[in-house]
């Protein structure tokens, strides 16, 4: 298994950047080459007729991002043409590991806010991803942000987050985002209790090993009732869903990215703080089969 990687391997010794992407992308453009100029009748046939195109692609099965390396269409148009002839490449290219359409987690997060003045709050938070059947952090990311407090329920919020992953079969890295949002609630309701608030936010997103910024749009809607008995215990339910912009090197992917609903109670247990255990349920579209998260979520909310 080793032999067939070695010349990839020693094409991109030399090359500035992490040698293991490097020679995983060496591996897929030798492979292309291969399947494009050595294949039999069934393949080379459709490609002289311009009915078909193989292509290069590095699948990261943590993330289910797919990279096309070298094509000149777009997915949605790989998925129906060129998708089985670049299955090759994918597989070629693919670091090793076992990908699972579905996987169990844990999410911890910490939020802390604080007030600058009457009108402004800092805040932080903490999120820590433990992912592949709960056995390890994969990923972690901090973002602090301030929010401006405006009339009537509105306000709007600017900030920066810093992501490191590191999911099985992908090689560990960095994003760095910036973040703009607005946030509404909505009136409440007298008889029931209930309140649903939302936000609308936009990110833009570096890496530092790779060119380009990605541009994303993230849209939540969060009710909460209190429970019978209890104006202080909530049931909580909301859902995020996020809508990549526009493709870059590092993520090929636009449209709707990935969805999350969380179900789940938010609990006072003390002045300022308030924990909100429950279920989370991340979807994350790509190309072939879809990837789902179980996810255990337990969240914590300090206001100080």
């Amino acid at each position: 298994m080793v032999e067939p990687i070695i010349p990839a391997v020693l094409e991109a010794r030399d090359l500035p950047g992490d040698p293991v992407a490097n020679a995983v992308r060496a591996n897929v453009v030798r492979a292309v080459r291969t399947l494009r100029t050595g294949c039999d009748t069934l393949m080379s046939k459709p490609q002289a007729e311009g009915k078909s195109r193989i292509v290069g692609a590095r699948y990261a099965p943590g993330t289910g991002h797919v990279d096309f390396l070298r094509s000149s269409v777009s997915g949605r148009t790989m998925r129906g043409i060129a998708l089985p002839l670049a299955a090759c490449a994918i597989v070629a290219g693919a670091a090793p590991a076992r990908a699972q359409d579905h996987d169990a987690q844990l999410w911890t997060s910490t939020t802390m806010t604080t007030a600058v003045s009457g009108r402004i709050d800092a805040t932080l938070e903490l999120h820590s991803r433990y992912t592949d059947e709960v056995s390890r952090v994969g990923q972690v990311l901090i973002r602090p942000g301030v929010t401006l407090k405006l009339a009537r329920g509105w306000s709007v919020t600017a900030g920066y987050v810093h992501v490191r992953t590191d999911f099985v079969g992908t090689a560990a890295n960095d994003e760095h985002r910036t973040w703009q949002q607005v946030g509404y609630t909505f009136e409440q309701d007298a008889a029931t209790g209930l309140l649903v608030t939302g936000r609308t936010r936009i990110e833009q997103r570096f890496r530092p090993d790779a060119a380009g910024t990605g541009w994303r749009l993230r849209q939540q809607l969060r009710a909460q009732l209190p429970l019978p008995g209890s104006d202080a215990i909530r049931a909580v339910v909301w859902n995020d869903t996020f809508v990549g912009l526009n493709t870059t090197p590092w993520d090929r992917h636009d449209g709707v990215d990935q969805v999350r609903t969380f179900i789940g109670v938010a609990l006072p247990v003390a002045k300022g703080v308030t924990v909100e255990p429950g279920y989370l349920n991340q979807t994350v579209f790509r190309i072939g089969a879809d990837r789902v998260n179980h996810i255990v979520a337990a969240n914590v909310l300090l206001r100080f």
